[in-house]
């Protein structure tokens, strides 16, 4: 049902069925976010990235992560883009050092509601970092921000 599905794979990989175990569901999910992510489903390249970096099911596999979260950030999924954002402006996880693509990227992401985003945005202000302007009152707006119900919590 779920093999040329992007959303139904992504679907069935969100919930338990009757009488499956931790382990045949962390067996099945990883397959059907795989299939999913193979399709192109944006959440479905993000966990997957996440299951990578973390080792939760598979291999820590940094480089598949990085490859996995990139696509995902490509696909439009807002943590993503803010995590690559990050990762550019500080140099890290393998990526190249790049602050003014950092500061896009996490701008970008804050703009499309993800939670990591507005916080780490709220912190450059609160900070004065990476070129932000000193400004506690706008990083109280964005700690603020973050904390809406309309927000994609991390």
């Amino acid at each position: 049902m779920a093999k040329g599905n992007a959303e139904a794979a992504y679907q069935l990989a969100r919930f338990g069925l009757a009488e499956e175990t931790p382990e045949a569901l962390l067996k099945r999910r990883l397959s059907m976010l795989q299939t999913a992510a193979e399709l192109g489903q944006m959440h479905a390249t993000y966990e997957l990235a996440m299951h990578h970096e973390s080792g939760e099911g598979v291999d820590i596999n940094l480089a598949e992560a990085n490859r996995l979260l990139c696509k995902a950030a490509d696909l439009g999924h807002p943590h993503a883009i803010w995590r690559l954002g990050v990762m550019h402006v500080y140099g890290t996880g393998g990526m190249p050092r790049n602050v003014g693509l950092g500061k896009s990227l996490i701008e970008r992401a804050a703009a499309a509601r993800s939670q990591g985003a507005l916080r780490t945005l709220a912190g450059f202000y609160k900070s004065g970092e990476f070129g932000y302007r000193l400004d506690l009152g706008e990083s109280r707006r964005l700690f603020d921000e973050a904390e809406r119900e309309n927000v994609i919590p991390i």
